[in-house]
């Protein structure tokens, strides 16, 4: 069923390992299976973003931590880790950063900036 020019389809598209679905306006074809109406494009940088924010990866606390305590044992490169994890170097080094800093704070020392 169609409501004025556009309508969502009824299965949402799912890409690659995306978690929310992405439903795509499509028009109504006339029997001669031409747009009867004619195409109203998404701008093309919006659609690409969306799919990126759809398909941005989430790791949970446990993985941030398991991937760092593993960098922290030196027993492979930062690098082969994170091609491992398919991460980016500067992600592991902002999350061990932040470890780090969490620790000193529970055991009682201050970063410079709080001094």
């Amino acid at each position: 069923m169609y409501c004025g020019a556009f309508s969502e389809i009824s299965q949402p598209l799912l890409l690659m390992g995306m978690k929310t679905p992405i439903s795509i306006a499509v028009l109504p074809l006339s029997k001669a299976g031409k747009s009867s109406v004619p195409p109203m494009r998404v701008p093309a940088e919006k659609l690409v973003r969306d799919i990126r924010r759809a398909t941005r990866k989430h790791h949970s606390a446990e993985d941030k931590i398991r991937i760092v305590l593993e960098g922290l044992r030196g027993e492979e490169s930062i690098a082969a880790l994170c091609r491992r994890e398919a991460i980016a170097e500067s992600l592991y080094y902002a999350w061990s950063k932040e470890f780090l800093g969490e620790a000193l704070a529970r055991h009682g020392f201050k970063r410079h900036a709080e001094r």
